[in-house]
């Protein structure tokens, strides 16, 4: 069951736990701590269908454990922060007790978060992937990037400029919010398209804010002049030759992410950039 603002009550009790880390010496010490402090309570330990991954480090290591899981949509996930900004990261290093303890008595609420699935096609044969923050579209070789964007089959805008970034909710908090585009409320399933450095001369017309654009709705992009685009898939960046489309929307999966009961959005947000 699913209230209003996109929290899921839990079927069934956390009792099967992997824990993934980073390979930095403190997050491996704290993966040895949570792990035996875990076993100690009663979990079981496991690699395989956890219930709950428990992700020490930084946001980034928060995603790889996505990657590596394949996105499952079975599974819950929640962070321990070892890095530096930690905005996805529920658990401080000092309150691994108190996560603990509230993990044990179901002290907790469980956030539902659509991700992002984008199909690249090139020649003729198409990729997908998926993504949590966003996609960066650019020209291979950091030039001007020059590209038609529709919105399912209306056309919006000719884009001139440096590219584009097209973010999700949680992502809208990453590039997206250094870019100049806005905060979106993560329980809204919307994308966001955020231009990066448009041009705006006498040649070129290009819209410079950010549009949201709905989860019914597809972002259809077709390069105009150089087919060979750079795109960074969630902070891993790719190649892709001979670029005949790029098409981005919101997936029908989503992510389910574990928080402590005292747990706000905006809290978090004055928190980690104010």
């Amino acid at each position: 069951m699913f209230n209003e603002i996109g929290e899921e009550k839990m079927s069934k009790d956390i009792r099967r736990i992997r824990v993934y880390s980073n390979k930095l010496n403190k997050s491996i010490q704290v993966c040895e701590t949570v792990t035996e402090k875990l076993r100690g309570y009663g979990f079981e330990i496991v690699e395989e269908s956890p219930d709950l991954v428990v992700c020490i480090g930084g946001d980034g290591t928060f995603i790889n454990a996505l990657k590596n899981l394949n996105f499952d949509t079975e599974t819950v996930y929640v962070g321990i922060h070892t890095g530096h900004l930690g905005f996805l990261q529920e658990v401080n290093t000092q309150d691994i007790d108190y996560f603990i303890n509230c993990l044990k008595n179901s002290h907790y609420k469980i956030e539902r978060h659509r991700i992002q699935e984008t199909t690249v096609t090139c020649s003729g044969n198409s990729e997908k992937f998926h993504t949590f923050n966003e996609v960066v579209i650019r020209d291979d070789n950091l030039k001007v990037i020059h590209i038609e964007i529709n919105i399912d089959e209306n056309s919006f805008e000719r884009f001139s400029g440096d590219g584009i970034i097209i973010s999700t909710p949680i992502g809208s908090t990453a590039y997206n919010m250094s870019a100049g585009g806005g905060l979106v409320f993560p329980s809204l399933d919307i994308l966001q398209l955020t231009p990066l450095a448009p041009l705006n001369s006498g040649a070129y017309r290009c819209i410079t804010n950010s549009i949201l654009v709905p989860p019914d709705k597809i972002i259809n992009i077709t390069p105009l002049n150089r087919k060979d685009i750079s795109i960074c898939i969630d902070g891993e960046v790719r190649t892709f030759k001979c670029v005949d489309t790029i098409q981005s929307k919101m997936s029908p999966k989503y992510i389910k992410m574990l928080r402590l009961e005292n747990y706000s959005f905006w809290t978090r947000i004055k928190e980690k950039f104010l």
